[in-house]
């Protein structure tokens, strides 16, 4: 009753518990006000929705003050719970309280701080480390910017990620046997999360200050880092020996930096600054994972390798990592034998198409391209290609690798038309809206809280995943086939 009168927009009630909680912390008991605090954190189970009362009525001020007095972990416990439900739940419009999210924020840091002897099986500290992830994973929206500034800067939780890290790096081969049911492997996955997202935030929030380079450093010749993150060796490491949920996130970590790098050299046109070979190892990690059983890990591994190869140069030494793979050849000899066979419609060849697709155009790119994938890509092979598409499997991907293969004179006149033919078909398929049909509607996403420090982990572990798909509806993949048609036709007008 007292959940569907908050949900119900009934502010009084929750400006009454808020006054309540903010009374007995002044008088009462640590037994009246664990109480109290209890019953806000039911009504957000019941209803998490009602968060966006009780932010409006004061409660981060009232919650934080417990923080400073001597209460137990007990109420804290449930207080972070509280806290971290009220992120989860919220939107942005909801958490512009910049000052109040502040001083939580630096109380909580600070509490995080005083105890110097971190353990990984601390149920409190995870439950903070999930606050700090959603403050970061809200600032890379342009709001709570201070606290996730103090966030990033905090040399304490810099210098633990750093020893978590490099802990799980010194396990070698035997970290595949540390996940998520372990005390380690858990907390080790927390702490991965923490830095994706810390990375979002400081692209969102720092990027002009951030010289991402500083990432593209082996972690055994270089300080420790000055904000929350881990260098791209490390996690080439995670990747290479960690379980599936580590290989995901530190895949996705790399796949952020590797795209800030490139932004950012591309914006300053800055030369790269890492040794060939500092490169190649960690090309190797990545090139051994596109062929990974999981699709995501594979398709983060993608578009590392495909990022990587259209980097021409390793500092002052050439590229030649593509022109001498035996794995990008073994890849693209796959892709091409794959493309001429049938079963083109299945979603499993669809994420290897887009894989494999993207490495092929980073590779036809390059000033010198190689001369296996010359080779490779005949009139035979692209006339065969050409006669097993057709407008149902017919991807933005492969527009692309097409429009890239007429750019190099790879395609005939014969070529250009058959494509310009399918291509009018898809395009007015996806117009007509006949390739939607299939399609199931989107759900609404369940409203959920977490009540434990694995369910917060769990929770967390949702979002790493949306921000992997949230660019990837149906809706932004018939768009992007669209401009992928329309740019192709245009490049075949000029070439006429």
């Amino acid at each position: 009753m007292v959940a569907e009168l908050v949900f119900s927009g009934e502010t009084s009630l929750s400006s009454l518990l808020v006054s309540l909680l903010n009374q007995i912390i002044k008088d009462g008991t640590e037994d009246e006000v664990f109480s109290v605090v209890n019953v806000i954190a039911e009504i957000l189970v019941i209803s998490p929705c009602s968060s966006s009362h009780f932010t409006s009525s004061g409660v981060i001020d009232a919650v934080g003050s417990i923080y400073c007095s001597p209460y137990s972990s007990r109420i804290k416990t449930v207080c972070s719970l509280l806290i971290f439900n009220i992120l989860y739940s919220a939107s942005a419009m909801t958490v512009y309280w910049e000052d109040e999210w502040l001083a939580l924020t630096m109380k909580l840091l600070e509490y995080f701080n005083s105890s110097l002897d971190y353990t990984s099986s601390d149920q409190e500290q995870k439950i903070l480390i999930g606050i700090f992830c959603l403050i970061l994973h809200h600032s890379a929206s342009k709001v709570l910017i201070e606290p996730a500034k103090a966030i990033i800067l905090n040399k304490p939780l810099v210098s633990l990620t750093d020893g978590i890290i490099q802990e799980a790096c010194a396990k070698g081969p035997s970290l595949l046997q540390y996940n998520q049911e372990t005390d380690f492997g858990g907390f080790m996955i927390l702490i991965l999360q923490l830095v994706f997202f810390s990375l979002r935030s400081l692209h969102a929030i720092l990027d002009p200050s951030i010289d991402w380079q500083e990432f593209l450093q082996h972690s055994d010749n270089t300080q420790f880092f000055s904000v929350v993150g881990i260098p791209c060796h490390d996690l080439c490491r995670l990747m290479h020996f960690g379980p599936y949920p580590v290989k995901l996130i530190a895949s996705q970590c790399l796949l952020e930096l590797l795209t800030r790098i490139s932004d950012q050299r591309s914006y300053l046109n800055a030369e790269l600054r890492c040794s060939a070979q500092y490169m190649k190892s960690i090309i190797a990690v990545i090139e051994g994972l596109v062929l990974s059983q999981d699709s995501r890990v594979a398709e983060n591994c993608g578009s590392c390798l495909s990022m990587i190869l259209g980097w021409e140069k390793f500092g002052s030494q050439e590229n030649m990592v593509g022109r001498e793979s035996k794995w990008s050849r073994l890849i693209m000899e796959e892709f091409a034998v794959a493309l001429t066979a049938p079963g083109l419609t299945s979603k499993s060849f669809s994420n290897q198409q887009k894989i494999a697709s993207n490495i092929a155009v980073s590779l036809l790119k390059l000033s010198q391209v190689p001369e296996w994938l010359t080779s490779l890509f005949d009139s035979s092979l692209i006339s065969g290609v050409v006669g097993n598409l057709s407008a149902r499997n017919v991807t933005a991907d492969i527009v692309k690798l097409f429009s890239e293969l007429m750019t190099k004179k790879y395609l005939t006149q014969e070529h250009v038309v058959s494509l310009h033919n399918l291509f009018q078909v898809c395009r007015r398929q996806v117009y007509e809206g006949s390739c939607s049909k299939s399609e199931l509607s989107e759900q609404k996403a369940e409203e959920t809280v977490a009540m434990s420090p694995d369910e917060v982990c769990a929770l967390l572990f949702g979002i790493v995943l949306n921000q992997r798909t949230a660019s990837c509806t149906l809706q932004m993949e018939q768009q992007n086939l669209l401009r992928e048609i329309d740019l192709f036709f245009q490049e075949s007008s000029q070439g006429e």
